[in-house]
């Protein structure tokens, strides 16, 4: 048993939120939590979830910075004879991206991509996942339902030699959890990676697993995925999300 691993999930509104070790805040008829980040009541999803509360010093749930735990509003389709489906994982992709550019106003955060020329000169990352979300310039995201959360592959073009643009694929089984912040987190991760294969946009310390020898501890193999959510994580999000650095 461990305790909920992110900290918005709990706040002083919410008593029940206190426990971090208790499941969906104690009431597992009404209410799921498939992925250990915030409860979801059973007929919806978190849709709203756009906030990432205060870092927990271990004295119990952090603020929800307006967060919305749960939210059984317009997040479903009507797929009719009284049936739901899961929202179209397009509709959650501008909050997701919104997060995401809020976070790189940061300084910190811009840091993790490129370098300070090539963000004066073209490579601005708020612009570039823009550009990418919206099938611009820089690539498209498309959407599947298998494989990692997030994958990035050049659009063309040889990697880091004559790439000019990029795939970012995300899965919808991990997408479809509506969390904003997490989602915002799988963004950036990407987007590292496209820095990396985009040629001229002065690359980035988010590396692939397969571009470091498994041989180097912490930063190579398979640990390197690991590291690099819990890099975007304290460098754009303050540590909201709750990575450990492997």
């Amino acid at each position: 048993m461990t305790p909920d691993r992110f900290i918005a999930s709990g706040g002083p509104s919410d008593p029940a939120s206190w426990n971090r070790y208790s499941y969906t805040r104690g009431d597992p008829i009404n209410r799921i939590d498939p992925h250990g980040l915030a409860d979801f009541s059973v007929t919806g999803y978190c849709y709203g979830c756009s906030g990432e509360g205060e870092k927990d010093t271990g004295g119990g749930g952090g603020d929800y910075g307006g967060m919305q735990v749960v939210n059984d509003g317009p997040a479903q389709r009507d797929t009719g004879g009284g049936q739901t489906a899961p929202p179209d994982p397009r509709a959650l992709l501008s909050d997701a991206v919104k997060r995401a550019q809020e976070a790189l106003e940061s300084e910190k955060c811009q840091k993790l991509f490129g370098n300070k020329k090539t963000r004066e000169n073209g490579f601005d990352p708020a612009t570039v996942l823009g550009s990418i979300a919206d099938g611009g310039t820089f690539g498209r995201v498309t959407f599947t339902t298998d494989g990692d959360p997030g994958s990035t592959t050049a659009n063309g073009g040889i990697p880091k030699v004559s790439s000019s643009s990029v795939i970012i694929a995300l899965n919808t089984a991990n997408w479809d959890v509506g969390n904003t912040l997490y989602n915002a987190e799988t963004l950036l991760h990407e987007l590292g990676h496209a820095y990396d294969i985009i040629h001229g946009s002065g690359g980035s310390v988010i590396k692939s697993p397969d571009d470091l020898p498994s041989f180097i501890p912490i930063i190579g193999g398979s640990k390197r995925s690991l590291w690099n959510d819990w890099k975007v994580d304290q460098d754009c999000f303050g540590g909201a999300l709750g990575y450990k650095k492997p």
